[in-house]
C-alpha cells in the first residue's frame, strides 16, 4: 500500500537556526495525526514545507507516491493536499460563498461584456450547491452573502477550513484551527 504522505528527513534552516530538523513521518489513508509542540517549535514551518509554501534545505516530501518537494504550492493543492493557516486567510472584497467558490477553481462564465457592465462571474449551479454544503458543514450557511472580511475571527477561521475543503483535498492539514488569536482576544 502506498502511503498518502511521506516526509523523509525534511529539514529547514534559516541561516544558523534549524526550524525543522530531519523529520520523518508517514501518513496512510484514513489516519489522523497531530503535530504538537510549544510556540516556535517549527509546526507551521513543517506545514509550509509540506504544502510548498517554503522550500526545504534538505529532505523530501512524497504525496500519493510522487515527490512534491519543490513543487509550487498551487500545484500541490491541485494534486489534493490542502492546508489552513494560523492567521485568517480569506479573499477580501468577496462574500463568504464567493470565497468558497473561488477556491473550487471552477470554470466560471464571464466575458468582456459582463466585465464592462459589472455583472461579475456566474458559477455553475452544481458548484454553488457544493459550496453551500461546505458552508453548512462548517456552520457558516447563515453568513453566505456576508463580506468575508467582516466575519468575526472565529468565523474567518471556519471559512479558512471551508476554503481548504473546497479544493477537494485527499489530505487536509489544519494549522492550529482552534488557537487563541492574541490580536482579537480569541478566535
Amino acid at each position: 500500500m502506498t502511503a498518502l504522505l511521506e516526509i523523509r528527513r525534511l529539514t529547514k534552516k534559516f541561516g544558523g537556526l534549524t526550524a525543522v530538523d530531519a523529520i520523518d513521518l508517514t501518513i496512510n489513508e484514513g489516519e489522523i495525526h497531530g503535530v504538537i509542540g510549544p510556540n516556535g517549535a517549527g509546526k507551521t514551518t513543517l506545514f509550509s514545507l509540506v504544502s510548498g509554501a517554503l522550500k526545504p534545505t534538505s529532505g523530501e516530501v512524497v504525496f500519493l507516491g510522487q515527490s512534491i518537494t519543490n513543487v509550487p504550492a498551487h500545484r500541490i493543492t491541485d494534486q489534493g493536499l490542502a492546508r489552513t493557516f494560523q492567521r485568517s486567510a480569506v479573499y477580501h472584497g468577496f462574500s463568504v460563498l464567493e470565497n468558497v467558490l473561488i477556491s473550487m477553481h471552477t470554470d466560471v462564465d464571464t466575458s468582456v461584456w459582463k466585465a464592462l457592465f459589472n455583472f461579475g462571474p456566474t458559477y455553475p449551479k452544481d458548484q454553488i450547491a457544493r459550496a453551500e454544503e461546505i458552508l453548512d458543514f462548517v456552520g457558516l450557511s447563515g453568513f453566505r452573502d456576508h463580506p468575508a472580511e467582516n466575519l468575526a475571527l472565529g468565523h474567518q477561521r471556519s471559512l479558512g477550513i471551508a476554503i481548504a475543503l473546497a479544493t477537494g483535498p485527499r489530505l487536509l492539514m489544519l494549522d492550529e484551527p482552534s488557537s487563541w488569536d492574541e490580536r482579537a482576544g480569541s478566535s
